[in-house]
């Protein structure tokens, strides 16, 4: 992969008329990344999870971030600032392998060290997972978690910061 490849999305923060664009993006990046991962009956189970209203509150509430490319969203990720979990980190399929993950993580961590946090941490799904350890976080579990009777595996991840 090449630097400009890498460098040809800027990050931002997401603004309540992001809501669409993000909620899109995350349905997009459920049923296309996470397909291969969980079957289709886990996969609209955890979609049923996915409202406007959600995303809308996620922008409100949390400190979001965009990855786009000429005005089109290419990823999102979110960080609960005061705790420190990592809630969301979404890349469009189309975007996939470019940097955008890791390069959300990283803004996010520096936002969080800003806040005086010594660790970030995330419920990583199996697509997600070995986006975070490339980042450095070590997965600490194997979670289950139960979602319209459908039981989906994630890993609970964390991460020092300096």
């Amino acid at each position: 992969m090449n630097s400009s490849s890498r460098a040809s999305f800027a990050l931002r923060r997401g603004r309540e008329s992001d809501t669409q664009g993000i909620y899109a993006l995350s349905l997009r990046a459920l049923r296309g990344s996470a397909a291969g991962h969980y079957s289709g009956a886990q996969l609209d189970a955890w979609a049923s999870l996915r409202t406007p209203e959600n995303h809308a509150r996620m922008i409100r509430d949390t400190f979001l971030l965009i990855a786009e490319n000429g005005g089109r969203l290419c990823g999102f990720a979110n960080l609960q600032v005061e705790t420190g979990p990592v809630d969301q980190l979404l890349v469009d399929p189309a975007d996939s392998g470019r940097g955008i993950g890791a390069s959300l993580l990283m803004a996010l961590e520096e936002r969080a060290a800003s806040a005086s946090l010594t660790h970030v941490f995330a419920h990583a799904s199996k697509r997600a997972v070995r986006v975070f350890e490339q980042c450095g976080y070590e997965r600490l579990e194997v979670e289950q978690v139960s979602i319209d009777g459908e039981i989906l595996e994630r890993f609970l991840v964390r991460k020092a910061l300096q």
